[in-house]
């Protein structure tokens, strides 16, 4: 059995990566690093899973506008890139950021909703840090 971790900055991110893989990979969420959320995949028998997995992986990134994220495999790290940045506007607010980030995590709360009962390992302790995450920007308000 071989386990590729994935390394996502955004909590949110993290439960749609896990979303999109859990139909076909093994996944378990571990929140315990504190600077990123660990997504775990465990490869399948076959020689090609590791490039599917990688090709899947490298479409979300993308379609994420994360350009790239840290992949570790068989003990060594990589970088799996695609597409380009989105940028904030110019002279945006924090209040706007402030909303766009509330809504986001919303957002990953719904997926969070939709994996449990799913054979996703960790998705509880996500729940828990998207609550804390949600708390801690209506504080700031």
């Amino acid at each position: 059995m071989q386990v590729i971790r994935f390394e996502v900055l955004n909590i949110g991110a993290s439960a749609r990566l896990a979303e999109r893989l859990a139909g076909r990979w093994s996944v378990e969420l571990d929140t315990e690093r504190g600077d990123a959320i660990v997504v775990l995949v465990e490869l399948g028998s076959t020689a090609e899973d590791l490039g599917l997995l990688l090709r899947e992986v490298e479409s979300w990134v993308e379609d994420e506008s994360l350009v790239a994220i840290r992949c570790v495999v068989d003990g060594r790290a990589y970088v799996v890139s695609a597409g380009e940045a989105v940028w904030p506007e110019v002279g945006e607010g924090q209040d706007a950021r402030d909303r766009r980030r509330h809504a986001r995590l919303l957002e990953a709360l719904d997926v969070v909703e939709r994996l449990e009962g799913s054979d996703v390992l960790g998705v509880e302790r996500l729940r828990e840090e998207l609550g804390f995450a949600l708390r801690l920007i209506d504080q700031s308000s």
